[in-house]
């Protein structure tokens, strides 16, 4: 490549300005430089930290993704770009998800498995099946919350649920 930017150019041979190269054509033109701080700004903002629980899944937006059995209590990196989630551990990818979005372009309204990827991070204990046996699921959408306490009318404290409906 770098020869063929210093050898002359049949589509440059007419120029008036003497530059028969593609390097000597574009030697003036410079990208935007772009400073740290708006560089971390613009690609950490689909960056995601959580921790994983005890049989390798974390939870995120109203849903619940497995990493890996191995990794249990350890933290995450999710990586989200446009409609592909990446879980990672220490720059390594775990699992890959497809998700789609509702109206609001914030929750998820399903999230499929893409990917798994064979990591030096898998759990020493082994399996009593194999994973072709049986098919658990790497995602699933958690309940929503319930809640827990109603206001009083006149607005002070909290009132106990209802023992029955």
């Amino acid at each position: 490549m770098d020869a063929h930017n210093h050898q002359p150019h049949w589509a440059h041979r007419q120029r008036e300005d003497g530059k028969r190269t593609p390097a000597e054509v574009l030697d003036q033109v410079v990208g935007h430089v772009w400073t740290p701080e708006h560089l971390h700004r613009v690609f950490f903002t689909r960056r995601f930290a959580r921790w994983l629980d005890k049989l390798g899944y974390l939870r995120f937006r109203q849903w619940q993704l497995y990493g890996e059995e191995g990794l249990a209590k350890r933290q995450a990196m999710i990586w989200l770009y446009g409609q592909t989630l990446t879980l990672e551990y220490g720059n390594v990818p775990l699992t890959q998800y497809t998700v789609s979005f509702q109206a609001d372009k914030k929750r998820f309204r399903a999230v499929k498995l893409l990917q798994r990827f064979e990591t030096q991070y898998h759990s020493l204990q082994l399996s009593l099946w194999s994973e072709d046996e049986v098919k658990w699921l790497l995602a699933r959408r958690l309940p929503d919350r319930l809640k827990q306490y109603r206001q009083l009318p006149s607005g002070k404290g909290v009132a106990q649920l209802e023992l029955f409906a």
